[in-house]
């Protein structure tokens, strides 16, 4: 009997040395039935309330079914209409690839681009948005320059910029669109656009281009004050900038501008 008693000993021993040496450390009996009695006291408080407060289990447990149904029944409508917009977008893009290439260099029938403009802007508009509905802007805007309309290949542009989430292509086609407003005479909507640019660019990355082309617009639009500060910031700034030489002489037309007698 003894004989046994030191081999469980011996055993144990064995077994808590084991333990320690591979990282293991054992829960102590006590901590283990402590939780034990934790857990089977919630529980048994648990029942209780479920007893007594019957309605309210019912509601709480019927929330959560609805929830969870809502929760799969959005996933599944945003799967759906995913799908919808891009078989959409490809329809379109393919569509519009393919009457390219029935008219090489020619320009494609007005009738014809209409159509496909009709399917794109819906898209564009969707109420739900995701990456394809704005691809629809795009290709909005490329189906409206291909019309000759600048006014709407600006409006597309804008409105693919503002939604997109990558930021050197939001900058670059907020550019485009202000150019688009430019050569269609808008200059207010151009040079909105235009000062938006300041938010991608910093000193060292295209603060010129963007003072630049600010300037001329101050100047179109008869702002001579803001026209001057924007390129007397140029020549101060960015003496080997590209656009050095054309802000002053910009500059020049400026001052020119200002030292006129106001008209009465």
């Amino acid at each position: 009997m003894a004989s046994n008693e030191n081999g469980k000993k011996i055993s144990h021993r064995l077994k808590k040395s084991n333990n320690e040496k591979l990282g293991i450390h054992s829960i102590p009996e006590e901590v283990v039935e402590i939780e034990r009695n934790i857990i089977e006291n919630w529980l048994i408080s648990l029942k209780h309330w479920l007893h007594i407060n019957p309605s309210t289990a019912r509601k709480i447990i019927l929330g959560v079914l609805v929830s969870a149904v809502v929760f799969f029944m959005f996933i599944f409508i945003h799967s759906a209409v995913i799908e919808k917009q891009n078989s959409n977008y490809y329809s379109i893009l393919m569509s519009y690839e393919k009457l390219k290439g029935e008219n090489n260099e020619n320009k494609i029938d007005d009738k014809k681009i209409k159509k496909l403009m009709e399917h794109s802007h819906k898209l564009c508009n969707s109420l739900w948005q995701t990456r394809y509905s704005n691809n629809g802007c795009l290709l909005s805007a490329i189906l409206s320059n291909e019309a000759g309309n600048k006014k709407d290949t600006a409006d597309f542009l804008a409105k693919f910029a503002a939604k997109s989430h990558d930021q050197a292509l939001a900058a670059y086609t907020t550019f485009i669109s202000g150019y688009f407003y430019e050569a269609s005479q808008d200059l207010e909507h151009s040079l909105e656009l235009y000062k938006k640019l300041d938010k991608y660019v910093d000193d060292k990355n295209g603060k010129d281009f963007v003072l630049f082309h600010k300037g001329r617009l101050f100047y179109y639009n008869n702002k001579f004050t803001e026209a001057e500060s924007s390129f007397k910031e140029i020549i101060e700034k960015y003496k080997t900038s590209n656009y050095y030489k054309d802000a002053k002489n910009y500059l020049l037309l400026v001052q020119m501008k200002m030292s006129e007698p106001a008209t009465k």
